[in-house]
């Protein structure tokens, strides 16, 4: 049997080591997790270099520093911003490269491409397709080479052309929290397993439910073969009445580009019967989670038809989203950007949470405005 005394320096020498190393708090005591995300949204920024860095200075995207003459710096270094352009950056102005170098710089700077994200607008598919209705000649002059040399850069070889290819696409449909991050809580944090990631759905016109239905893979992968094939045809503006596209243009590619396509579609912001515009915004979000089970696609965010002195909200709680104000100078609207605000956070006790959300409109030389703001325990 051991001693007294070495049974009591033994108890010592634990006690000091404890002490020392006191153990690790176990997953119930630690602090809570905040999973955030804050989605700034823009539209028709159409050739206006300098109201475009308005806007995003406004929306503390990039630093105030940023002018004609200093580069644009991404703001955010903790990853919760996504930006997103819902198209439609050429035509009525003279910035056409600007704008594209902008947002090729941005996505540089941002913690991923996922952070900055492009809509192809029926402005930038009409440039591809040799309709340069609306193009300015101070912004031919911008190019060397004149109209030769700005076609080229729309092609698959020019650089524009490959930077619409790469980074471009119909249609974002965008988690209002990383997906991931929701996973793990729900895996090692005791976040319910039915909780739904929130989605918002970013397109530059609308996205009726008889192109919903297709699913957004499919709709992006048309408009990308739609691209490409305009992108290849090297050819000079096309008269308003010749045939925009290039042969052997497949059916389901004209169908895209029709006044029903997501391109071109204004119903969201036409049709003045509130209830049916409600339910179809409804079916078409369905239709856009119909693949992922565990999403819910809450709110159709647009551009595409102006309304000058502000942002329209539809159906209640407000899932239509209508966010063309006229940015540009061509226009001479309200200079906008729509917040989405986001944050899950755990309680004190297990199995715990709250969602938060806010939409705010941000308008320069105008106070923030809250479009939308619940709170709810999940």
């Amino acid at each position: 049997m051991p001693s007294t005394k070495l049974i009591l320096l033994i108890i010592c020498i634990l006690g000091l080591w404890w002490l020392r190393s006191p153990p690790s708090p176990l997953p119930s005591q630690s602090h809570p997790t905040a999973i955030t995300r804050r989605i700034v949204a823009v539209a028709d920024l159409h050739g206006d270099y300098d109201h475009a860095l308005s806007v995003l200075k406004m929306a503390g995207v990039i630093e105030e520093s940023a002018s004609r003459r200093t580069a644009p710096k991404w703001l955010d270094g903790s990853g919760q911003t996504v930006l997103v352009s819902t198209g439609d950056l050429v035509d009525r102005g003279d910035d056409t490269q600007l704008l594209y170098q902008l947002f090729d710089t941005l996505r540089s700077q941002a913690p991923s491409k996922e952070h900055v994200r492009n809509c192809i607008g029926n402005h930038e598919m009409m440039n591809a397709l040799s309709d340069w209705r609306y193009v300015t000649r101070g912004d031919i002059d911008t190019f060397p080479g004149g109209v030769a040399g700005r076609r080229q850069a729309m092609s698959t070889s020019g650089w524009i052309g490959q930077t619409w290819l790469a980074n471009y696409s119909l249609s974002h449909t965008i988690d209002l929290l990383p997906h991931e991050e929701i996973r793990q809580a729900q895996l090692r944090r005791g976040l319910t397993s039915s909780y739904l990631v929130p989605q918002a759905n970013f397109v530059h016109g609308g996205i009726h439910p008889t192109f919903a239905e297709a699913s957004l893979a499919k709709l992006n992968e048309i408009a990308h073969s739609l691209l490409h094939r305009a992108l290849q045809r090297q050819a000079g503006p096309a008269s308003a009445s010749s045939d925009l596209f290039p042969p052997n243009t497949p059916d389901e590619e004209r169908r895209l580009y029709s006044e029903m396509g997501p391109l071109w579609y204004r119903g969201y912001a036409t049709d003045a019967d509130e209830g049916r515009v409600c339910s179809t915004a409804k079916q078409a979000r369905r239709f856009l989670a119909q693949d992922q089970p565990d999403v819910s696609v809450d709110y159709l965010v647009m551009g595409h038809t102006p309304h000058l002195e502000g942002f329209v909200h539809r159906c209640e709680p407000p899932s239509v989203h209508l966010i063309d104000t006229g940015i540009s100078r061509a226009y001479g609207g309200a200079q906008s950007a729509l917040v989405f605000e986001t944050t899950l956070t755990e309680g004190k006790t297990k199995d715990e949470w709250t969602e938060e959300r806010r939409l705010v409109a941000l308008y320069r030389g105008r106070k923030p405005k809250v479009v939308y703001e619940r709170t709810r325990k999940v």
